[in-house]
């Protein structure tokens, strides 16, 4: 219920889903769920729904953030310049901390 209502209060939010999703017993129902979802939460705010290719698209995001800022992950953008702080600026890091919505 927590998740769902952080979900439902964001500016803005997308559901990022990779292969495994298709690998379970529920197959291709895992994602007409998700998209499901996505039409419900936009009911509330603005929501999408994208694929990733590989596994989680690692490579594609740790490319873009090394070829625009020098450094594959972990990249804060808060003080106007590329900062890289693994283990402080990291997405588990800043989920655990509840720093984003």
């Amino acid at each position: 219920r927590e998740v769902a209502d952080m979900m439902k209060s964001g500016r803005f939010g997308i559901i990022f889903f990779g292969m495994g999703v298709t690998q379970s017993l529920s197959k291709n129902h895992n994602i007409d769920e998700a998209i499901a979802l996505t039409k419900h939460l936009n009911e509330f705010t603005k929501f999408s729904i994208m694929p990733m290719r590989g596994h989680y698209n690692v490579t594609g995001s740790g490319e873009v953030f090394a070829w625009q800022f020098g450094f594959p992950y972990a990249v804060d953008l808060t003080r106007g310049f590329a900062r890289y702080n693994p283990g402080d600026t990291s997405t588990i890091d800043l989920l655990v901390r509840g720093e984003v919505d």
